[in-house]
């Protein structure tokens, strides 16, 4: 199930990281059967792949390694189907198709619905593939068709929380004003509300997936009431006790979600309960009830925000990083540049996917091992008989397939896990050290957590964070015109940057030199005027060149801006009733701004009355 998770973070990733280019070219034809294309190498690789199993399976070599090579395949196929997904994104550009239709645009949930239906689809062909060798090593007597629907519903827990927000977003932007919309960007307050939706379906979840697997209470008789008066025992509360249906009950195996005592439950498959005898059965209940004991699944929801907010820090970290690497720009320079921004968003999507990897499969990997060997230890501790809990895993691992040496990412393998059982069975002291072990992990991750929380703050909402991007945004320009001199779009692009961060100098700079490239262009003669005739570096207060810019930029562009800028210019000269009136020209040819143009004439009038210059403009 997990795995499964990590699958479709990457794929929702993928997805959502994509750029689409400027121009599409093709049809929805030729994206089609491409489309088709992947689906046809996916299933020739599934059946080639498991029909060598199923040849290994009937001669009968190793229950044991045929388990492992099983779990193996479908893993290198679920990668080969991430890899297809991504192609169907990257190269067929199914995501443009998708938002050529409105009802798509409007709510982003729906695209995202489609990218995880038709990576579940390729699931799904793994699945209908892998049913052969699964009915032999597992002795399943489910049909193909349920054997898959099973897979998918054991999966729906995971995309439906996914669901919810994406709807809830898209509710947001159709329903809530404006200005209510801006108060709810806030970064710190979206971690805030995510924190609240993330307790809310913790809370509450559980009930839906009960409904959605199927489950039912367990049947009254003696292993049900042994189980509810061990519990009672040891002060384990749940709300129920439940039928695990999953794959029809033929997987041996039980589980614990809910946080909170009403919507807790304890699932148990029917294959556990025949195979194990009553003992055995309250030691798996134990090691259930030490998750909750541990306060496990409560670290599992402190966990998911630690990503959002790694996400957070990180998201705009990597982005300086790759604009600093000067390998990045060339790649980009050699492409077309109606695909750069998807270049770099491929490019961009790298990182993301490593952090996301590296962070649940072997951060969330270490905790998960670490929390199922201290269940177990609970189970010791409070057990009349703990050797219990060593047989009770033997006999899953051997009625599983003989699987005692196959490890999993968040499990130990039986084998680890007996032996640590054992060697703290002789010495109690083992089971000490590794709660040690534990308490100090969940500490240094703690601190971990706070500390890119705090890094985080840093680069969003302090002069440290407004540097960088001041000097990435800088050296992306400058990397931009060192490449295309001779642009003069880009250059006045460029002088615009400069001067929004304040950097006069280098705006100057660059306004003469598109002058030099495009003669006349009326927007460097009024940004260049409004800098010489405006600036409070006296380097660059030049009022009479201003003067004579604007005049040149009125002439070329007749427009209410420029107007507002020869005003400046006019009155740095002293000529007050002349700037007044070019001040009134600009109220005239104001437009949609004309509210804002005759707030300023305000500024002409009283200097024309008082025969004063007030000043540059803050």
């Amino acid at each position: 199930m997990y795995t499964n998770l990590i699958y479709y973070l990457l794929v929702l990733l993928i997805f959502n990281a994509y750029q689409p280019p400027r121009v599409v070219k093709g049809d929805a034809w030729t994206a089609v059967s491409w489309l088709l294309l992947g689906v046809f190498v996916l299933v020739m690789a599934s059946r080639v792949y498991f029909r060598k199993l199923e040849k290994d399976i009937r001669l009968v070599t190793g229950q044991e390694d045929l388990h492992r090579r099983y779990h193996r395949i479908i893993g290198q196929l679920a990668a080969m189907a991430i890899i297809i997904f991504a192609s169907d994104v990257y190269l067929v550009l199914a995501p443009h198709y998708l938002t050529r239709m409105a009802l798509f645009r409007q709510f982003e949930v729906l695209p995202g619905l489609v990218a995880l239906a038709v990576f579940t689809f390729y699931l799904a062909i793994i699945w209908s593939s892998a049913y052969p060798s699964y009915r032999v090593l597992y002795d399943s007597k489910q049909t193909r068709g349920r054997f898959v629907w099973s897979n998918i519903t054991f999966i729906l827990p995971m995309i439906f929380p996914w669901f919810l927000i994406s709807l809830a977003v898209d509710l947001v932007k159709l329903l809530v004003p404006a200005q209510a919309r801006m108060a709810m960007a806030n970064p710190l307050g979206q971690l805030g509300i995510f924190f609240v939706f993330l307790v809310f379906l913790a809370v509450f979840f559980p009930y839906l997936v009960k409904t959605w697997w199927g489950c039912q209470p367990l049947p009254t008789g003696p292993v049900r009431t042994a189980i509810e008066a061990f519990c009672a025992k040891i002060g384990f509360t749940y709300a129920d006790l439940l039928r695990w249906p999953i794959f029809e009950g033929n997987i041996i195996t039980a589980g614990v979600m809910g946080l909170v005592k009403r919507f807790r439950y304890v699932l148990i498959t029917d294959s556990l309960i025949s195979r194990l005898d009553v003992e055995e059965v309250e030691a798996v209940v134990a090691h259930e009830a030490g998750h909750i004991k541990k306060h496990h699944l409560l670290f599992y929801l402190f966990f998911f925000m630690g990503y959002l907010i790694l996400v957070y820090t990180v998201f705009d970290l990597i982005a300086y990083c790759l604009f600093n690497i000067d390998f990045i720009f060339d790649v980009l320079n050699s492409v077309d540049e109606q695909f750069q921004g998807t270049v770099f968003s491929l490019v961009y999507t790298l990182p993301m996917v490593a952090l996301l990897v590296l962070y649940f499969r072997y951060l969330f990997g270490f905790f998960m091992r670490n929390f199922e060997r201290q269940a177990d230890l609970y189970a010791l501790e409070i057990l009349p008989q703990p050797v219990k809990v060593a047989t009770a895993l033997e006999k899953i691992a051997f009625y599983s397939g003989n699987i005692r040496d196959l490890p999993s990412w968040h499990h130990f393998s039986v084998r680890e896990r007996v032996e640590y059982i054992l060697k703290s069975l002789n010495n109690f002291d083992w089971i000490t050290r590794h709660n040690r072990k534990v308490r100090l992990a969940i500490r240094l991750y703690t601190g971990g957590v706070l500390l890119v929380l705090i890094l985080g703050y840093i680069l969003n909402f302090t002069n440290v964070g407004t540097s960088l991007k001041s000097r990435t945004m800088v050296k992306v320009a400058q990397r931009a015109v060192s490449l295309s001199p001779a642009d003069a779009d880009l250059r006045l692009a460029v002088a615009g940057l400069y001067l929004e961060k304040g950097l006069i100098g280098l705006a100057v700079k660059e306004y003469h030199q598109v002058m030099v490239l495009s003669p006349g262009n009326a927007e460097a003669l009024n940004n260049l005027a409004w800098i010489y005739g405006t600036t409070k570096e006296r380097e660059y207060y030049r009022p009479k060149l201003a003067l004579e810019l604007a005049r040149r930029a009125v002439k070329s562009k007749p427009a209410a801006y420029v107007y507002d800028t020869l005003a400046e210019a006019l009155l740095a000269t002293g000529q007050f009733q002349e700037a007044l009136e070019a001040a009134r020209q600009a109220v005239r040819l104001g437009g949609d701004e004309q509210s804002f143009y005759a707030l300023r004439l305000k500024r002409f009038d009283t200097a024309a009355r008082e025969r004063r210059y007030p000043g540059p403009p803050d």
